[in-house]
């Protein structure tokens, strides 16, 4: 594993919650003081479809995504053939067995793979469906010798005010943290975290634009709403 950078990514179904997941991990490798890039793909379609979103961090500035992975959180049995090809030796692969029925020897894929059952965890501290995705959130920060608390920290951020899923959220993101790492998995040796900080800010495209525009003088901004310029529209009602 490179020692300045690592490659992060999680795939699955659309309307899985995968953008916020995504998202939560982009913050939380922020907050320890690593640059990001983030690299969301996700199909022109009204629903449905495969979804993915990808973060490449490290100590020094990162410009671009990347192709190899460290680490690919499969959602479901499609990821893994969709993304095989991002794969090699020293990549882990973590997927959960249970949920798809997943026979992993069968897609000779590279690297290690580790079974981790998030629907069930999730369903054990109280979460819903979705909330397996912080369960795999949990083992992706053990499985990159991150930190827990700054997971939690994050989560509590953005979902301010919302108590209850902030409890669950955590919860869920703590089973996994703790299954993977009873499981015998051990960390990956990449890039060590630096100083934690709240300073890097993490933003899209569009928000960066919007901020530019403010910072300028705008005063009155009309637009339809349609997706990939419909964020500019949001980020402006909310923070203008």
């Amino acid at each position: 594993m490179d020692r300045d950078s690592l490659n992060w990514k999680v795939a699955g179904y659309a309307g899985e919650g995968i953008m916020t997941t995504g998202l939560l991990f982009s913050k939380t490798a922020s907050r320890h003081g690593w640059y990001i890039f983030d690299y969301p793909e996700y199909p022109s379609l009204i629903r449905g479809g495969h979804n993915t979103y990808q973060v490449h961090a490290g100590k020094n500035h990162i410009h671009s995504q990347k192709i190899a992975l460290n680490l690919l959180v499969a959602l479901n049995r499609d990821a893994l053939e969709f993304h095989r090809d991002e794969l090699d030796e020293n990549s882990l692969i973590i997927y959960d067995q249970e949920d798809d029925n997943i026979d992993i020897e069968k897609y000779n894929l590279p690297g290690k793979s580790a079974n981790l059952p998030m629907i069930r965890l999730a369903s054990e501290v109280g979460g819903e469906r979705v909330m397996g995705n912080n369960v795999a959130l949990g083992a992706s920060i053990f499985a990159l010798g991150l930190d827990l608390g700054i997971l939690d920290q994050v989560i509590a951020d953005v979902f301010a005010g919302k108590k209850e899923i902030i409890n669950l959220n955590q919860k869920a993101a703590k089973a996994g943290y703790d299954y993977i790492q009873k499981s015998g998995v051990r960390p990956l040796i990449g890039v060590e975290p630096l100083k934690p900080t709240a300073d890097l800010a993490p933003m899209t495209g569009n928000e960066a634009i919007a901020l530019g525009a403010l910072a300028g003088g705008l005063q009155f901004y009309v637009a339809y709403p349609m997706t990939p310029s419909s964020s500019i529209l949001h980020f402006l009602a909310e923070t203008a």
